[in-house]
């Protein structure tokens, strides 16, 4: 368990691997917004006033307005234009449609996490456990998040849509049809809502022309039947779309029989005039856009293609002439997209075919409706197609009067019974979580089947049939996706016209039948991680229609002889196959493969010269032996080359051949010495962490380069001659490098990184259009250029850049600036002409002395641990400012005249400091932190919205403000005000969470009786005191054993007493630690004593219980921390089990790495080089020693005359 601690903590201190630039070129391709952006930018600019994104607070802003109008029209083109001013983004779109589900709630806050986080699939199991995470996680970033057609209170809640949850600076877009909505709770300031007008009249028209003429005025013979079409539909732009599309090529006479027929647009109701484009629909038409309505919005194109052939419609044409109507669209993602004001009139004119009973329409959906016909069999022949989202159990005999059935899609339910009663009709069958241990469909008509998706299921599939005839004859796609236990696929002779094949992640799976060759029409086959796959069939060879095969992370060591006669493969992925040693000497006749990647595989290449086709090759971590310099030059295709972590001191192909490269990946080549000549198309370079190189070619010749990485790469001692298409330079951590050549030519470069170089003494010559400059820990940096010229550059991080003593001339677009660590630097500028500086940290600039006027933008100012700063100006102008941090000033006498849009103050440790201000009309203040502040009398006149006041180690304190009225405190920490004497209205804190007394005396709290519902709400609690109380029920002393240079790992291990207790189950449990800390060390550092739930052969993760001793003083303190089952801590739910054990562990070499508190590093900082080094620090950590742990259970309907808060607060009292 030790070791796996220290992994964890090495893990932390060892830099990230630098991210391909294939990675960072990336960017998520912009929204489609709409054809006809018309009266759009004027509305732009309306949101983007509310939102203010050069304000650091974070803000939720609302748009409403009636369905149909452009909310979300006007949300995408608001996200596509800020995205890229945020560190994370995620558009939400439908969101009141996919919240109708707990499924879909779930799969709404996974999206969220995934595409905030880049996360592959976010941990998460229901929904109060996703609001958990998202709380958890949603603070550590500035991030954008749009949440598209909100109808009610409870979406927003499941999505953890909250302003002060999120990180400073984020953005949070609500759109929704009712303003109440917004308005709850008053999420949304009255001030921060958008009502989204309709379109005025010209631009109505314009929209309309472009739509019906494909120009943005009428043809003269149409001009009045047009404003007459404008006029009726009043500014509602899908109307005007919809509308448009289909008067489109129309005569004048059905122009003027369909305006005769229109009626003015109600604000509830645009159905009737939409409704004019579907009736004009042919059958088939209209059967389709039901479909799409009712069952497959979001659904692959191409998926649903394959379906409608099989119920006999011919889906290309239907498809274009929807789209041609502007009844659907096509997302980039080939997705089918409706707008919701499209699907509700598909699903409202599918209910009116019989509005009492659902058993009688062609679809089904509604889950309470779909429940209804299926337990009391009120299914009929005029049922098409049902959607089952429940966990319920279904009789298959429902279905036996519903003998026109053709698309059924089931999602963990459960049928029982033969399933002979299932349609013959049944084209589409998607049961995914199937819940049966072992699937017989025997009995099952599969004449007309064309898709089968039994994905995420756990049975063996047994497709097995006495008939001579194929069991599947029209069945083109299986989808077998995480079936766990599947380990083999039915003889593929059963479905001859099968075209795609997915059986990703079948963990079982050890082989494919032989039959597998008989799929002459087979374009696709996904085995992706299937560890136990060993082998193809020889069959396989035949395959010649196979156009996609993805295979990585299985154990196939050899590729069938005959490989390289599929012909037709266009993608392959073959990465992670450990197994597999080489490729087949006829691979190079894969003329028309695309994208091959062989990532991370102990492959020696043969030559691939013939693939003259391909255009994206990943061979990282290969072994590029066998290889002629040659033969990459023979492949003129090619776009992407990704050859991350190869051993080698020079390329060993060559490049000048390679015209059409675009990206070229080297990174992490720790031998790479060179870089031959390079292709001129170059558009992107990646070389960082290449530890040997020591030349790059000059690159002033790649006049489409715009993205060039060479960070850390340590033997480099000059950057090359650049070209002036350049973007973004990053030189981090490149240790040899004394100077960068004059980059002022280069007018496109935006991004300039030269963080951690040691050796760089100047910085020189920069363009004028530059934007982000990031120059920290350069350690030799004496001087930085006048950057007043430079009138974009809105981030300067020039921090620990140790002999820098003088910033001047800053230019007035400023944002940011970092100079923290600056040790030389006395003084920095007047500040005040910076009329866009947001945020400033001179933290640790030993030598500054003074700061002078700052301007009134400012929202964040960090000045801690500035020894020589006595003063600071006045705030109170600053009507922006959130955060002020002068920690650790130890020469500080005042602070004065504070803004009351403060939020945190932190003035810890500014021992000079005898007095603070009076606070009371800072009426946003939630945290105030002046612990350390030893000549600090008193504390008065503290704001009601304190949520947050540490106090610790103040040791003259004498008074503190009555907390009477204080009810939103959460954490108040009072350890070693040794003076305090009494705290007034502590009894009246009830929302309190952590409270920390140790060091005090008693008198703080005694007399004032405090009654159990104080206690009701904490979790931690630290007094005074050598006693754990007599009602826990385990209670031990530390067994202890030596681990390193006398230092004494101490545990205790407790076994759950379950089932116990008249049968009652425990709910809580408490734990109490009794330590005794000795050593006059000074330290705030915390100390972590482990928490495990040892559970069978299983230990699961570490919850760690915080210890903050009081130093200077030999004494005994009780600790003690409360764990409700159910709740999450970090990204984990606390329940138990029975035969559960609980061990509490103390080891004080973890402890010592954890005080170092080393944050991840960020691209362009150091790594630490050992880790036994940080261990020898000089960390003052005061001695501790874990005498007694005890262990209370908690149990369900637990008597209130004998609670736990009862028990606590008479203890507490007692003291």
């Amino acid at each position: 368990m030790r070791n796996d601690i220290l992994c964890r903590v090495e893990a932390k201190l060892v830099r990230k691997l630098v991210k391909h630039v294939s990675t960072n070129l990336e960017r998520k391709a912009p929204m489609h917004i709409a054809d006809h952006p018309v009266g759009l930018e004027s509305r732009i600019a309306d949101v983007m006033g509310l939102l203010d994104i050069d304000n650091v607070e974070s803000r939720i802003i609302g748009i409403h307005g009636m369905g149909g109008i452009g909310k979300t029209t006007l949300a995408k083109a608001v996200y596509n234009k800020i995205r890229s001013s945020f560190q994370g983004s995620c558009f939400l779109s439908d969101v009141r449609e996919s919240s109708k589900t707990n499924n879909g709630v779930v799969d709404l806050q996974k999206q969220l996490l995934k595409e905030l986080f880049n996360e592959s699939e976010p941990s998460i199991y229901n929904v109060d456990g996703g609001i958990n995470v998202i709380k958890n996680r949603i603070g550590s970033k500035k991030v954008l998040v749009i949440i598209d057609d909100v109808d009610s209170e409870k979406q927003l809640e499941n999505l953890a849509i909250n302003r002060d949850g999120y990180h400073k600076g984020s953005r949070i877009i609500i759109t929704a049809r009712d303003e109440h909505v917004l308005n709850v709770k008053k999420r949304v300031d009255e001030s921060h809502i958008y009502k989204l007008k309709e379109l005025d009249g010209t631009e109505s028209l314009q929209l309309f022309c472009w739509c019906a003429f494909g120009m943005d005025e009428p043809k003269q013979e149409y001009a009045n039947l047009s404003k007459d079409v404008v006029s009726t539909v009043d500014g509602l732009p899908l109307a005007l779309e919809v509308l448009g599309s289909f008067l489109f090529d129309k005569t004048l006479e059905e122009w003027d029989e369909a305006v005769k027929n229109l009626k003015p647009i109600s604000e509830k109701d645009v159905i009737p005039t939409l409704k004019i484009s579907f009736d004009d629909l042919n059958e088939e038409t209209k059967q389709v856009f039901l479909d799409i309505a009712c069952f497959f919005i979001g659904q692959d194109r191409d998926y649903t293609i394959n379906i409608w052939k099989g119920c006999g419609f011919p889906p290309l044409l239907t498809i274009r002439k929807l789209l041609q109507r502007s009844l659907i669209k096509i997302t980039d993602k080939n997705e089918l997209w409706m707008h919701d004001q499209l699907r509700d009139m598909g699903r409202r004119i599918v209910e009116l075919e019989n509005l009492d009973a659902p058993g009688e329409r062609s679809r089904l959906w509604s889950e309470e409706e779909v429940i209804d016909v299926l337990k009391n069999n009120k299914g009929t022949k005029k049922v098409r197609g049902i959607n089952i989202l429940d966990t319920i159990e279904i009789e298959t005999q429902a279905f036996k009067s519903m003998t026109n059935l053709k698309l059924l899609d089931i999602c963990d339910a459960s049928l029982n019974g033969s399933f002979k009663y299932i349609s013959s009709e049944l084209v589409w069958l998607r049961w995914q979580g199937c819940p049966l241990q072992y699937l017989l469909l025997d009995g099952f008509s599969h004449e007309k089947l064309v898709i089968l998706d039994f994905s995420f299921s756990d049975f063996v599939l047994d497709l097995s049939n006495n008939n001579v005839k194929p069991l599947f004859p029209k069945l083109q796609s299986l989808h077998l996706n995480n079936c766990d236990n599947l380990e083999g696929i039915p003889d593929c002779s059963l479905y001859p016209n099968l075209e795609k094949l997915m059986l990703a992640q079948c963990l079982k799976l050890k082989e494919l039948p032989d039959s597998l060759g008989s799929l002459a029409k087979l374009k696709e086959l996904d085995v992706d991680q299937c560890p136990n796959l060993i082998r193809f069939p020889p069959s396989m060879r035949r395959m010649r229609s196979l156009r996609y095969l993805r295979m990585a992370s299985v154990a196939i060591a050899t590729l069938p002889d005959d490989f390289g006669r599929l012909s037709n493969l266009e993608e392959l992925d073959m990465s992670w196959c450990s197994r597999l040693k080489e490729l087949p000497k006829n691979f190079g006749s894969l003329t028309s493969l695309r994208i091959l990647k062989i990532r991370n595989i102990n492959l020696i290449l043969s030559t691939l010269s013939g693939c003259s086709s391909l255009e994206e090759l990943d061979a990282s971590d290969c072994n590029l032996e066998g290889l002629k310099p040659d033969d990459f030059e023979k492949l003129s295709s090619l776009k992407v080359l990704n050859l991350l972590e190869i051993d080698f001191q020079g390329l060993p192909i060559s490049l000048r051949g390679l015209s059409q490269l675009e990206i070229l990946c080297v990174p992490s080549c720790k031998q790479l010495v060179a870089i031959p000549e390079l292709p001129t198309g170059l558009k992107a370079l990646d070389a960082s962490g290449c530890e040997s190189l020591q030349t790059i070619p000059n690159l002033s010749h790649l006049s489409k380069l715009e993205h060039l990485n060479i960070n850390d790469c340590e033997q480099l001692v000059a950057v090359p001659e650049l070209p002036t298409s350049l973007n973004h330079l990053a030189t981090c951590g490149c240790k040899s490098v004394r100077k960068i050549l004059n980059l002022s030519h280069l007018s496109n470069l935006e991004r300039l990184y030269v963080s951690n170089c040691e050796k760089l003494s100047a910085i020189q010559d920069l363009p004028t259009n530059l934007k982000i400059l990031m120059a920290s820990k350069c350690i030799s940096l004496e001087t930085i250029p006048k950057l007043s010229l430079i009138s974009k550059l809105e981030h300067l991080d020039v921090s620990n850049c140790k002999k820098l003593s003088a910033i001047q001339d800053l230019p007035t677009n400023l944002k940011i600036l970092n100079a923290s660590e600056c040790v030389s630097l006395e003084l920095i500028p007047n500040l005040s002409h910076l009329s866009k500086l947001e945020k400033l940290d001179v933290s640790d600039c030993e030598k500054l002395s003074a700061i002078e006027d700052l301007p009134t933008t400012l929202e964040f100012l960090k000045a801690s641990n500035c020894r020589s700063l006595e003063t600071i100006p006045k705030l109170s102008h600053l009507s922006k400012l959130q955060h002020l941090d002068v920690s650790d000033c130890e020469k500080l006498l005042a602070i004065e005249d504070l803004p009351t849009t403060l939020k945190i103050l932190k003035a810890s440790n500014c021992r000079s400091l005898e007095t603070i201000p009076k606070l009371a009309h800072l009426s946003k203040l939630q945290d105030l932190d002046v612990s350390d502040c030893e000549k600090l009398l008193a504390i008065e006149d503290l704001p009601t919205t304190l949520k947050i006041l540490k106090a610790s180690n103040c040791i003259r304190l004498v008074i503190i403000s009555n907390l009477s009225h204080h009810s939103q405190l959460e954490e108040f920490d009072l350890r070693n005000c040794k003076r305090m004497t009494k705290i007034q209205g502590v009894g009246g804190l009830k929302c309190l969470r952590k409270l920390y007394l140790s060091g005090c005396s008693p008198h703080v709290w005694r007399g004032q009786n405090l009654a159990k519902e104080m206690f009701t709400s904490l979790v931690q609690l630290s007094v005074p005191g050598s006693k754990v109380p007599n009602w826990f029920a385990c209670k031990c002393t530390p067994r202890c054993s030596l681990i390193q240079d006398g230092e004494m790992l101490q545990q205790v291990s407790c076994a759950l007493p379950r089932p116990s207790h008249a049968g009652r189950r425990i709910k809580e449990i408490m734990v109490c630690l009794v330590i005794y800390v000795h050593h006059s060390s000074y330290t705030r550092n915390r100390h972590v004593v482990g928490l495990w739930i040892k559970r069978e052969d299983e230990t699961l993760p570490q919850i760690p219980l915080q210890i903050y001793p009081v130093t200077n003083l030999n004494q005994n303190e009780i600790y003690f921390y409360r764990f409700r089952e159910g709740q999450y801590y970090g990204n984990r739910k606390f329940w138990l089990e029975d035969g559960d054990e609980i061990e509490v562990e103390y080891d004080p070499i973890q402890c010592r790495c954890q005080a170092a508190d080393v944050d991840e590093p960020t691209e362009c900082e150091d790594q630490v080089e050992d880790i036994e080094e940080l261990r020898a620090s000089s960390l003052r950590l005061p001695c501790v020693r874990l005498k007694k742990v005890g262990i209370h259970f908690i149990y369900e309907s637990e008597d209130t005359e004998d609670s736990t808060e009862e028990k606590l607060a008479n203890f507490f009292n007692s003291l």
